[in-house]
């Protein structure tokens, strides 16, 4: 009987790459990271056809080119352990690779983009059954590009990022048996509210890295690429909120007056995730609508690089890991 796969099967392993530009070879269970199931592994050509003439209609082979990823992972936001457990999320190297460093500090994982080199990443994609041989996809070199963290309150919030890097192969191999983290996805409830140094009632967001990522073009590679590098980012948001009296909350006056404020979205009963931005600048007011109430749809930039994202679980004692394997 010919075997079948089921999306729901699947199994992704991300790590930490040593070298920038040598994938790693021994991913295990460890590696596991939890995506949620609209994410993709997917391969790419750059196939050039051949376009001849010879006085009638015909057609050459065409040459396939540059291999590279079409891969989007996306995870919920969760803590893997209490304050000072010392237990990392297993979407810390997602968030690294997209150039943030990681601080464990004051009970948290915080995470800070960073305009250095960073660290890239390996895949791999397992489509089959746990403790079978499955096939196997494998990229390296990767590095996030577009990343954005949604959410909507009493809903569960997310970290998605598309991966830019080398299709290494498509092969089979044994998938392996994996321990899950059972810690719970917190919904955007008891929250700590301030969008640019204001107490506006948020009822959606979305937090967009802008950012660009580029792998080389590399003749001496055999799939043709090499290096990525994170090449530009200007972080933005958007939030919907309501609409409340003039005198109490103004977008428009905040800015005409260039107004930087900070961005705080705590969220969870022990403030297990939390978003911080310190110069944020309200750059689009438009009114909109939810449930026949009247809101403001709010376009922010988020000024000076300055942004982070911590989750719950670090020790309080500071260590970094912006370019160390995992």
């Amino acid at each position: 009987m010919a075997t079948r796969f089921t999306p729901a099967l699947e199994l992704f392993l991300l790590k930490i790459q040593s070298d920038n530009e040598t994938a790693q070879t021994d991913l295990n269970s460890g590696n596991l990271i939890e995506v949620m199931s609209d994410s993709k592994f997917d391969y790419q050509n750059d196939v050039s056809e051949v376009a001849l003439v010879s006085g009638t209609f015909d057609q050459e082979a065409a040459v396939p080119g540059k291999r590279s990823t079409d891969i989007t992972l996306k995870v919920p936001l969760r803590p893997f352990g209490a304050s000072d457990s010392g237990v990392a999320p297993d979407f810390g190297a997602l968030v690294r690779v997209c150039n943030f460093e990681e601080i464990e500090n004051e009970g948290y994982f915080k995470y800070q983009p960073i305009s250095t080199a960073g660290v890239s990443a390996t895949c791999w994609h397992y489509a089959g059954l746990s403790a079978t041989t499955t096939n196997l996809q494998k990229a390296s070199n990767l590095k996030g590009s577009a990343w954005k963290i949604s959410g909507e309150v009493g809903k569960l919030a997310t970290f998605e990022t598309p991966l830019v890097g080398v299709y290494d192969s498509y092969g089979v191999g044994v998938m392996p048996t994996v321990s899950r983290n059972r810690t719970v996805v917190p919904a955007l409830l008891s929250m700590t509210m301030v969008i640019n140094g204001s107490a506006y009632k948020v009822i959606s967001f979305e937090v967009d890295g802008n950012q660009d990522a580029d792998n080389d073009i590399d003749g001496t590679d055999a799939a043709g690429g090499g290096q990525t590098n994170v090449t530009a980012r200007k972080i933005k948001m958007t939030a919907k909120v309501y609409m409340d009296l003039q005198t109490s909350l103004d977008p428009i006056a905040a800015l005409e007056a260039q107004t930087l404020g900070a961005v705080q979205l705590y969220w969870g009963s022990s403030s297990e995730i939390k978003i911080d931005a310190g110069y944020s600048q309200i750059v689009d007011v438009k009114r909109s609508d939810q449930n026949g109430k009247t809101t403001f749809d709010l376009s922010l930039q988020l000024n000076r690089n300055d942004f982070s994202l911590s989750v719950l679980g670090g020790n309080s004692s500071s260590s970094s890991s912006s370019s160390s394997s995992s």
